[in-house]
C-alpha cells in the first residue's frame, strides 16, 4: 500500500501521452539530429500554441514522426511560456517525474501554480498534494485539504476521490468514514475510476465496513472497464475468492493478466500461484503466504527442499485484494490524458 501522501495523479490534458509506455529516451537538444524536413516543419511551427500542442502531443505518442520526450517537453515549454495552463500543467508533470528533461521539483511546483493561477483545475489538484506532502512546498495538509474541498465543490471527480482518501485517513481533517464514503460515492457518480475503485474496495476488503461482494464487483468492473489497473487486479482476485460471483468464463484471469500488463506486480503474482496450485489452492490463503507462494514458484527447487518447512514471509507488501491508497506502481500524476486507458501509471 502507497503511503497515504502520495496521491497525485494523471489528468485530463488537451493532447495524448503513454507515460508507462515510454521507452529510454535520447537525452539530445530538442533540435539535434533532427530531418531537414523535421527542422523546416519545427521553424514554421514555433509561436503558433495549436501547432506547439499538436507537435508536443505528437513526439509524445510517436504520431506521425518518431517519439522523442525531450523535443515533446521542448514543445510543451514553449505553449506553457504563452500562458496555456493545460501546458503548463503537463510541463510540471515532466519536470516532477525527470520525463524529457531535468527531474525538478521546485519546477514542476512552479509550473503547477502558474495553471492553478489561470485556473486549471488539474494544477490546483497537484499543488494541493504537494502541500500535503511537503516535499517542494512548506508541508500544509489542511491547506491542501481545503484546496481539495474547494475542487471538489466544483463537482471535480479526481478531487471528490481525494477528498474521500483524506477524510478516510484524517489527512488535514479529522478521521471521517462516512463523509469519506460519501465523497467516494459522489466520485463513482461523476463516473470516475478512481472512485468506482474505492466503493469496491469499501465493499470488499476495508474493514469496519459492511462487505457486499455483489456491489463490489458492480463498482470493480465499471472502473476496471475504465482501464483503472488497481481495479482489475481486485476484479480478478474478487472473482477468484468467490467463484459463486456472477462471472464468464475465464473473466477473473482476463482481468489480472491485464492488470498485470497494466504494471500491477500483485497481479503478476496470483497469476503465478494460480499458474502453479491452481484456484483451490489459492482460496483463503492470506496475502503474505500468497507473496512467500510465489517466492517459492520463482525460486524452484531451493525453495521446495526446506524439510517441509513453510517458504518465509519477507514481505508485508503482497498480493492481496486491493486497499486504499492507491498502489505506488499505479498512481497517476494529473499531467495528461492518454490514448489508451489501460496505460494509467506513473513513476513518482
Amino acid at each position: 500500500m502507497t503511503s497515504k501522501t502520495h496521491f497525485l495523479c494523471m489528468s485530463i490534458g488537451t493532447l495524448t501521452m503513454l507515460s508507462c509506455l515510454i521507452p529510454q529516451f535520447t537525452q539530445s537538444q530538442p533540435n539535434a539530429l533532427l530531418s531537414d524536413i523535421d527542422a523546416a516543419k519545427e521553424k514554421t511551427i514555433e509561436g503558433h500554441l495549436q501547432q506547439e500542442l499538436q507537435l508536443a502531443g505528437d513526439y509524445m505518442t510517436g504520431r506521425g514522426v518518431a517519439r522523442d520526450i525531450t523535443r515533446s517537453a521542448y514543445w510543451y515549454h514553449k505553449a506553457a511560456d504563452q500562458g496555456y495552463p493545460g501546458a503548463q500543467v503537463q510541463l510540471g508533470y515532466f519536470y516532477l517525474t525527470g520525463l524529457g528533461v531535468e527531474r525538478n521539483e521546485v519546477e514542476a511546483a512552479k509550473w503547477f501554480e502558474r495553471a492553478a493561477a489561470s485556473g486549471s483545475k488539474e494544477g490546483k489538484l497537484n499543488l494541493a498534494v504537494l502541500y500535503i506532502r511537503g516535499s517542494v512546498v512548506p508541508r500544509d495538509p489542511h491547506l491542501g485539504f481545503v484546496m481539495l474541498q474547494e475542487l471538489a465543490d466544483k463537482q471535480f471527480p479526481c478531487a471528490e476521490d481525494y477528498l474521500g482518501i483524506s477524510y478516510l485517513f484524517g489527512i488535514g481533517v479529522a478521521k471521517d468514514p462516512v463523509k469519506a464514503e460519501k465523497w467516494f460515492e459522489r466520485a463513482a457518480s461523476h463516473h470516475s475510476p478512481e472512485g468506482e475503485y474505492a466503493m469496491g474496495s469499501l465493499y470488499s476488503t476495508i474493514s469496519g465496513h459492511e462487505h457486499d461482494f455483489v456491489k463490489a464487483a458492480e463498482y470493480l468492473r465499471r472502473s476496471a472497464n475504465s482501464g483503472y489497473v488497481n481495479s482489475m487486479h481486485s476484479l480478478g482476485l474478487l472473482l477468484v475468492n468467490h467463484p459463486e460471483l456472477d462471472q464468464q468464463a475465464g473473466e477473473a484471469r482476463h482481468w489480472l493478466e491485464s492488470g498485470a500488463e497494466g504494471g500491477s506486480y500483485r497481479s503478476s503474482v496470483v497469476l503465478g500461484v494460480l499458474a502453479r496450485d491452481g484456484r483451490r489452492r489459492l482460496l483463503g490463503r492470506s496475502a503474505p503466504r500468497l507473496r512467500a507462494d510465489l517466492d517459492v514458484c520463482l525460486q524452484g527447487e531451493r525453495g521446495r527442499h526446506r524439510k517441509g518447512r513453510p517458504a518465509p514471509r519477507r514481505s508485508r507488501e503482497v498480493p492481496g485484494p486491493a486497499r486504499l491508497p492507491r498502489d505506488p506502481d499505479v498512481r497517476r500524476v494529473h499531467g495528461s490524458a492518454r490514448v489508451d486507458r489501460c496505460s494509467r501509471r506513473s513513476y513518482l
